[in-house]
């Protein structure tokens, strides 16, 4: 099957009545999404037949795949194809395309990595710094050892601290 293959929608046609599943990751989802009924399941996490099956799809009633942009809406819509659901298209753009549209949607901008990182980093290095101060001086190792971590990020691209920010905030910022 090809992409061709797919049918597409504009977002500005969708009805009240559509179907709609959402296969964006769920920090996407949780960052912005359609402001009217839909289904979430992001694609590496949906099982194509049990979703079926699970929520009584007909070939009567089109169901309308939503990503970032349209391309892993595509792929999923191909999926159900292969498990023998025709009546599938995606919505055109995604919801990149939705928003250029003024399709209503629900924003809630969660902090990017890089933010967090740089939030906790900048928390620690003023406690360390505060405790050396009115503690012990052993507490410089503090700020010494986030500016290390920090400079060792910048010249190999990954550090410890985003390991440990990811597990923290997990989902909270």
């Amino acid at each position: 099957m090809t992409e061709e293959s797919i049918q597409t929608i504009e977002p500005k046609n969708l009805t009240d009545d559509d179907l709609i599943l959402d296969v964006r990751t769920n920090q996407e989802h949780n960052e912005q999404s359609l402001n009217r009924p839909h289904w979430h399941i992001p694609m590496d996490e949906l099982n194509i037949k049990d979703f079926i099956k699970n929520y009584h799809l007909s070939e009567k009633t089109p169901l309308h795949i939503l990503c970032r942009s349209g391309h892993r809406a595509t792929r999923v819509a191909e999926k159900f194809k292969k498990e023998g659901f025709f009546n599938v298209k995606t919505i055109e753009g995604g919801i990149l395309k939705a928003k250029e549209q003024g399709i209503r949607l629900i924003e809630h901008p969660s902090w990017s990595l890089r933010r967090k990182l740089e939030f906790t980093s900048g928390v620690l290095i003023f406690i360390g710094t505060l405790l050396s101060l009115f503690i012990s001086k052993t507490f410089y190792l503090v700020p010494l050892t986030i500016g290390f971590l920090l400079m060792v990020k910048s010249i190999v691209g990954k550090c410890f601290l985003e390991n440990l920010i990811n597990l923290f905030f997990k989902d909270r910022l």
